[in-house]
């Protein structure tokens, strides 16, 4: 199989969990959106406007990175060489959305531990360490290399 294949059925594989990673993170907005109405109705008041705010902090970020994610890996699939500025604009869409991510994690989850419950005992326990920061990094990187497979790839065709 030709490495042409490998990487189309690789970003094909990809492009599938991605799909089901962005219907799970939709299907748990509406599922948290429901328990929260039911809640509300039920007068359990800890369960604010400002505590659904700051628990869906991160979600925008991770929703755009996964439908730039979905479009960059189409891209791959379809077109006959992964080497062009449009992907390397979008890996590094999703490096820096990955960067800021993290951030905004910590940020939600002291805000999250602040605002519930209303007795204050509830501890956050969730330690990022700049893990998310560093795969951040890590992708920018990928698109540089991606950048520099076009320059090389532009002497090429400039060569023959």
């Amino acid at each position: 199989m030709s490495d042409i294949k490998k990487i189309k059925r690789a970003a094909l594989v990809v492009f599938c969990f991605v799909c089901a990673s962005l219907l799970f993170q939709l299907a748990f907005m509406a599922h948290s959106m429901w328990l929260w109405r039911g809640w509300m109705a039920a007068g359990i008041a800890s369960w604010n406007v400002a505590t659904m705010i700051v628990v869906y902090l991160p979600t925008p970020i991770m929703l755009v990175s996964l439908i730039i994610s979905l479009i960059l890996l189409h891209t791959i699939r379809k077109e006959s060489t992964p080497f062009n500025l449009r992907n390397v604009k979008r890996l590094k869409f999703i490096a820096i959305m990955l960067i800021l991510l993290e951030p905004v994690l910590f940020l939600s989850e002291r805000l999250f531990v602040h605002f519930w419950p209303p007795d204050g005992r509830a501890i956050g326990v969730t330690i990022y360490g700049g893990t998310i920061i560093a795969i951040g990094l890590i992708t920018y990187c990928l698109a540089l290399v991606f950048q520099y497979g076009i320059a090389l790839q532009n002497q090429v065709d400039e060569t023959l």
